[in-house]
């Protein structure tokens, strides 16, 4: 085989990897920009929750809960016991209506927030946000979308 035809073999042959591997990623998944944008969501939304929890004011879970339900994929709740358990949308909105009293503004709010997620369908890659303490300190911890959990 001559030095051209190796060569124009060789750039074929890399041609053909390098548009494989750029079919290959999965047309569903977010891409850089959106994940970090989701993240933010995710980071926000967590924060006003547990604040919401802690202080007692339902507009802090409305806003999170808000901002959950606008995330397609489900985030695993860190004070949940046991395996990885998502956030329900429709548990926090429940906690911030008792908490709502009569207050009329709220609870319109409250009732306008979407609870329900699109159903998977099968063999659909399962992919979420969880919250990950590698090094084990609460300080190291870092929220990290991943698939199949």
């Amino acid at each position: 085989m001559s030095r051209k035809h190796l060569s124009m073999t060789a750039g074929a042959l890399a041609a053909f990897c390098l548009s494989g591997a750029a079919m290959a990623q999965d047309a569903g998944q977010p891409s850089a920009a959106e994940l970090a944008q989701q993240q933010a969501k995710v980071k926000t939304a967590t924060s006003l929750i547990a604040i919401g929890r802690a202080d007692k004011d339902p507009m802090m879970l409305l806003v999170g809960a808000k901002l959950l339900a606008g995330i397609e994929a489900p985030v695993a709740d860190p004070a949940a016991a046991g395996a990885s358990k998502a956030f329900d949308v429709s548990v926090i909105l429940a906690e911030a209506k008792g908490l709502s009293g009569d207050d009329q503004y709220l609870l319109d709010a409250i009732d306008a927030v979407p609870v329900s997620r699109p159903e998977r369908k099968s063999g659909e890659r399962y992919c979420g946000w969880d919250f990950d303490c590698p090094y084990g300190g609460d300080a190291e911890c870092v929220w990290i979308y991943s698939c199949d959990w």
